[in-house]
């Protein structure tokens, strides 16, 4: 079953032309490209969660739950989170354990939830969204990124294209 959070923008470029539910992905090296899906998600209607992210920029408040600081005990809190909320998205301050990544992946499977996480690569993740290198100008209405796919499955043959992803709303910062 495919989510109907996935931005139009990104869903050529994603395995099956979005995100399933029950996967696990994870964004490196662009904040902005994370802000896409998760104000697309939230816009949908879906219930995202942002854990350990102190400060929800570009994102009006009440459109994502935010847990700024989660303190040492983050996995059993997103696994919590997975069974109520559907959508998290991941920030934890320092180094995800494999075993902490391959437990909630597998969670989230079961749940029937997206685990989205920022930072470094979750080796455990189904999909791998990253920004390539180069500088890519800002355009009038949002921004140009330079984004590049890969994963397992259906995603394990790398995908890159230039993305032009719009503003929806003026930056702001949530709390």
């Amino acid at each position: 079953m495919l989510s109907p959070t996935t931005p139009p923008v990104l869903r050529r470029l994603l395995p099956a032309d979005g995100l399933r539910r029950g996967s696990t992905v994870s964004v490196t090296g662009s904040l902005t490209l994370l802000l896409a899906l998760l104000a697309e998600a939230a816009s949908a209607g879906a219930r995202v969660t942002a854990v350990g992210m102190p400060v929800v920029v570009g994102l009006v408040p009440g459109e994502v739950a935010a847990l700024p600081d989660p303190g040492p005990g983050w996995p059993r809190v997103v696994a919590e989170l997975l069974h109520v909320r559907g959508s998290v998205v991941v920030l934890p301050a320092g180094a995800v354990s494999v075993r902490d990544a391959e437990q909630l992946a597998a969670l989230a499977r079961q749940c029937g939830s997206v685990l989205v996480s920022h930072g470094p690569a979750w080796a455990a993740a189904d999909v791998l969204l990253e920004e390539t290198p180069g500088s890519w100008p800002p355009f009038r209405d949002g921004r140009e990124l330079g984004v590049q796919v890969r994963g397992r499955g259906n995603a394990s043959r790398p995908v890159r294209a230039l993305l032009r992803l719009p503003m929806r709303h003026p930056l702001r910062a949530a709390a």
